[in-house]
């Protein structure tokens, strides 16, 4: 991932942090809670790590599940300001790098990457960096999309912005070809995670259905970090009308089911 990418990916994460949590939050934390269901190690009493924690979906459902702490690390401050519910006496709230996580080795029972290794440029460096700070037989658990075909009310929302002078930024398309799309094959995932070094890997197919109404799929797709910061800077009444239009859009399609895959594994 070059620093120019990352740096643009970072700025647009920074400026969705409330519209996710108002948006994409709903659906991410019914996954936190599908992905949680694999933890190989029992999570109450745990210290656990939030890698690439953005508004805080896994820290509150770890939380839930009676983690007896947890440290919540990602890269974009303004996801991490997006961090409401989540804030509690029992979460550290850190800024930082999930290559180059700022915590001791062997320092957590559980780390915990939802939907991150999508983002990153050579995600077995990743996972070596998460079986880093866990401790020894401690569990490492990360998710990422499965192979299934994208929702039609993706296009049709992505559709209605253009026809508002929304274009879709590069580091999307960069995302979504040279990081997205390859880790949807299961046997990607698996084999990043053995060359990490992780021990009893396990990947599962899990589908969710995170139960949204046609309003909740535009809050959902307006609130992503390729859209929101589009949907910010117009005036409140233009938005509005865009919301509208793009319900308009939706109306009577089929219900979103989402396809995730769950790495469960032992820190080595």
């Amino acid at each position: 991932m070059t620093t120019d990418f990352r740096d643009q990916m970072k700025a647009a994460y920074d400026a969705t942090g409330a519209a996710w949590d108002a948006g994409p939050r709903r659906i991410y934390d019914a996954l936190a809670a599908a992905l949680l269901d694999y933890s190989p190690v029992a999570i109450a009493g745990v210290l656990a790590v939030d890698a690439g924690a953005g508004t805080g979906a896994a820290t509150q459902e770890l939380l839930r599940r009676r983690a007896s702490r947890v440290v919540a690390v990602d890269l974009s401050a303004g996801m991490l300001r997006g961090m409401t519910a989540a804030r509690t006496s029992s979460v550290a709230v850190v800024v930082g790098d999930v290559d180059a996580l700022p915590l001791a080795s062997d320092h957590a029972d559980l780390t915990v990457a939802a939907f991150v290794l999508n983002h990153v440029a050579d995600p077995t460096a990743t996972l070596a960096e998460l079986a880093r700070v866990t401790k020894p037989d401690g569990g490492v658990l990360a998710s990422v999309f499965g192979a299934a075909p994208p929702h039609p009310s993706k296009d049709a929302i992505d559709s209605v912005a253009a026809s508002y002078g929304f274009a879709e930024p590069g580091w999307y398309r960069v995302f979504k070809d040279a990081r997205d799309t390859p880790l949807r094959d299961l046997r990607a995932v698996r084999e990043h995670a053995i060359r990490a070094g992780l021990l009893n890997v396990c990947v599962d197919v899990v589908v969710v259905d995170p139960q949204l109404s046609d309003v909740d799929l535009v809050s959902w797709r307006t609130g992503m970090a390729h859209l929101a910061p589009f949907v910010r800077q117009l005036a409140p009444a233009c938005a509005a009308q865009l919301r509208a239009d793009a319900a308009a859009a939706v109306a009577g399609m089929p219900a979103l089911t989402l396809t995730m895959q769950t790495l469960s594994s032992r820190a080595g």
